[in-house]
């Protein structure tokens, strides 16, 4: 997977600067789905 104008070392250090925080803001909301869930 290549992004246009960037080289492969800077595409991993450009992903790994945003694939914990989309994971954790997911997680986040997989969780409060589940507890609104649980009170309805």
């Amino acid at each position: 997977m290549v992004m246009r104008g960037h080289r492969e070392k800077s595409m991993i250090h450009e992903l790994n600067r945003y694939i914990p925080t989309a994971a954790a803001f997911g997680g986040l909301c997989i969780g409060a789905l589940s507890v609104l869930a649980d009170f309805l």
